[in-house]
């Protein structure tokens, strides 16, 4: 016999177990739906800063002659200063973000956030840097000269011809994670990754 004055607790239960499961589903489907545009709209930033960095390099490539690689053997973010003898000259480098000097003495295998930067250089700067390329590491960079999409993992230049022509063994992460930072770069995700080799 039905009830005339509404639901049974038992038909309660099940509706609204029912309403769960269906929340849960549209939960899940909208929260992946976000997780695949957040990482769509990463992956479009990165591509983009990438193309800005490369234009970047190019159109200094075009002023200045000269190439000075800083080999930094102990790690694997190298230097690169772009010069004309006895002139200016443009200096890109994985910066600490912190300190806001060239990140020689990072420990390439632990996670932590590190970008490419670049400085301008006047004549006794590039001066002192191909008389002691130690010198380039007491620079400060500003704060408005950084690809602020490009977080690296590895920065190594192989100067061929001479060195007329570079290549950069750039490996990125794909997504910054800030909850990562200090944990080894040994446990991310196959995929969180990206290798590429630019000439310059």
């Amino acid at each position: 016999m039905k009830n005339k004055y509404g639901f049974t607790l038992t038909e309660l239960i099940i509706g609204i177990t029912i309403s769960a499961v269906v929340l849960l589903a549209v939960l899940s489907f909208v929260s992946n739906v976000m997780s695949d545009f957040w990482k769509s709209q990463k992956k479009t930033q990165f591509i983009t800063t990438l193309y800005d960095f490369t234009n970047k390099v190019n159109e200094y490539r075009q002023v200045y002659d000269g190439i000075f690689v800083i080999d930094n053997w102990d790690d694997n973010f190298d230097s690169i200063m772009l010069y004309s003898t006895g002139s200016t000259g443009v200096l890109f480098g994985v910066l600490d973000s912190e300190t806001v000097q060239l990140d020689l003495a990072s420990n390439n295998s632990v996670y932590w956030k590190k970008l490419i930067w670049y400085k301008e250089l006047i004549p006794s700067q590039v001066t002192d840097i191909i008389a002691d390329s130690n010198n380039a590491n007491s620079y400060d960079f500003f704060r408005d000269k950084v690809f602020q999409n490009i977080y690296v993992e590895s920065f190594q230049l192989t100067p061929y011809n001479t060195g007329a022509l570079v290549n950069l063994d750039l490996a990125i992460l794909v997504y910054y994670k800030p909850d990562l930072d200090g944990s080894d770069m040994s446990d991310l995700i196959t995929g969180d990754t990206f290798e590429l080799i630019l000439t310059f």
